[in-house]
């Protein structure tokens, strides 16, 4: 069975925009460019006219920064062009998501940033590690601690330093101990001999 040969009409407008094929495309070029390509394979992915399409992407707005999303974009985008919004709104977002971690390192780096402007030895170590070191039991005065008690209640868990900051106390494992918050705030920064 012999086959006949196809023939091939060419178009003179693009099926995308109805804009004209120019000459030195292919004999079967549908689109005029390779924008009216793309766009279409876009829209089709959404099941969306090109009018439908065209509002679509002049509306964008940036989650982050609410700035207008320029139409070049990918019709998935969500943020400004670059990673800087999209870096924000991550991090918000994982910030949210993790606020106990976050909490505990503002913690840790506001007293190693003292110590460090105090010109003292600084050791880095979390508060939960001498938390779990000494039992979950006041060091001062010999209760214990609720591991679910959070700031600003007074029978919290702090890290109180033995040899306090403010008399030329090393930040070290060896000089912190676990202390209610309140027992924390009444010894302030006496030595323990001293605040009986």
């Amino acid at each position: 069975m012999l086959k006949r040969k196809q023939v091939i009409v060419p178009l003179e407008d693009c099926v995308w925009c109805g804009g004209a094929i120019t000459d030195d495309k292919p004999i079967n070029a549908i689109f005029c460019s390779d924008v009216c390509r793309d766009e279409v394979r876009s829209a089709s992915r959404y099941r969306l006219s090109r009018a439908d399409y065209h509002e679509l992407i002049k509306n964008r707005r940036c989650m982050e920064c609410d700035t207008r999303i320029p139409e070049s974009s990918s019709i998935r985008a969500r943020f400004c062009p670059g990673r800087t919004c999209f870096q924000r709104f991550n991090i918000r977002r994982w910030t949210k998501a993790n606020r106990d971690r976050v909490n505990e390192h503002g913690r840790n780096s506001s007293q190693r940033r003292r110590a460090r402007l105090l010109q003292v030895v600084v050791e880095s170590f979390s508060h939960q590690s001498i938390f779990e070191r000494d039992g979950w039991v006041c060091q001062l005065c010999g209760e214990t601690v609720s591991p679910g008690a959070k700031w600003p209640d007074p029978k919290s868990a702090s890290l109180d330093h033995v040899i306090p900051l403010a008399r030329q106390g090393d930040h070290t494992r060896a000089n912190v101990q676990l202390a209610h918050l309140v027992c924390n705030l009444r010894k302030a920064d006496k030595l323990l001999d001293d605040s009986a």
